[in-house]
């Protein structure tokens, strides 16, 4: 609550520590309270860069998309998401979200991906929502997993359109290729 006891505004800071009060809507209660969710349950501990750290990595994003992303990550108290650049298409998950390797040839691809590196799962179905209500092209959206860090990015977006691919055609499509 601000010193005035007024209303908190959706583009201030929140603290858990003081109450938000929204009189305006049931929606902006309910965007109030996702804030309270999202922030407890993905931001504990603050974001770094480090390789454990909450992370969102975007291959293919236009800057204008991109920063439409990140201001949306801005109203919810989020740092922005991380761009992988095409000459590092072909280094390892663990690699880009370090920040380590070295440059090398350009991957191309026209496919959007939006990766969640070390964000609990109820941050992640939370921002995929989120995502979904806005004009924002849909991506392939992928958690890195324990197993997926040590994948050369290329690998994995293969991976993740084959995955995309079977699962629009269906079950009959799919027993019936095989």
């Amino acid at each position: 609550m601000s010193p005035s006891g007024g209303v908190q505004p959706e583009d201030e800071p929140f603290s858990a520590s003081e109450p938000t009060v929204c009189i305006a809507s049931q929606r902006s209660v309910e965007w109030t309270a996702k804030r309270q969710i999202i922030r407890s349950s993905m931001f504990e501990g603050g974001w770094s860069y480090m390789p454990d750290q909450p992370k969102l990595l975007v291959w293919n994003y236009t800057p204008e998309e991109k920063d439409e992303l990140d201001a949306l990550l801005k109203r919810i108290g989020a740092p922005g998401a991380v761009s992988i650049p095409e000459a590092h298409g072909y280094l390892t998950l663990k690699e880009i979200i370090a920040g380590n390797g070295e440059p090398g040839e350009m991957l191309e691809s026209k496919e959007k991906v939006l990766l969640f590196h070390s964000i609990p799962q109820k941050g992640v179905f939370f921002l995929i929502d989120l995502f979904r209500q806005t004009d924002l092209p849909e991506p392939i959206y992928a958690v890195v997993t324990e197993h997926s860090i040590d994948w050369p990015f290329n690998e994995l977006l293969g991976h993740l359109v084959q995955e995309r691919e079977k699962t629009e055609k269906g079950p009959g499509d799919i027993e019936s290729a095989q």
